[in-house]
């Protein structure tokens, strides 16, 4: 397991999955390992040797199509993936996806990058073209704004 913690239950999306977070948090298990996928009956789609592909059970708001990359070791961070893997990430999303979608990453800890579960995982997500009602944005949070202007790294 990784320095992080498993949940930011501060970040879920509905109470559903606020519940089921904080009884997977108490039981010490993380829902993106594959004892949790099996655990929770998230849809596992497709396996590859590094990623599972799995429909989203809580997807973002407005999708019509919410697929995860989910890697298959506990990492938090793309630093820690290895680099033989993202090829067959990125052929199975586009099997799951299609090449016309939104693609999402958060890494790290999840205090920092916004995300609720720090399991190294990858959103593919859509939605439809230029609702001719709403015309609203699908919103995925990504990280926090700094108090001051970023610093240049030299």
């Amino acid at each position: 397991m990784s320095k992080h913690k498993l949940y930011s239950l501060a970040r879920v999306r509905s109470e559903d999955q606020r519940r089921e977070l904080q009884q997977l948090e108490n039981a010490n298990v993380c829902t993106f390992c594959e004892s949790g996928l099996t655990y929770t009956g998230v849809p596992i789609v497709k396996k590859g040797k590094h990623w599972f592909i799995a429909k989203n059970k809580f997807p973002y708001e407005g999708t019509t199509s919410h697929y995860m990359g989910i890697y298959r070791e506990h990492v938090c961070s793309y630093a820690e993936v290895a680099p033989e893997a993202w090829p067959e990430l990125f052929r199975l999303l586009k099997e799951f996806a299609g090449p016309e979608c939104s693609i999402a990453m958060r890494s790290g800890d999840p205090d920092r990058s916004c995300a609720t579960i720090s399991h190294f995982h990858v959103h593919a997500f859509s939605g439809v073209v230029g609702h001719p009602k709403t015309h609203e944005e699908i919103i995925m949070h990504l990280g926090y704004k700094a108090d001051r202007p970023a610093q240049k790294k030299k």
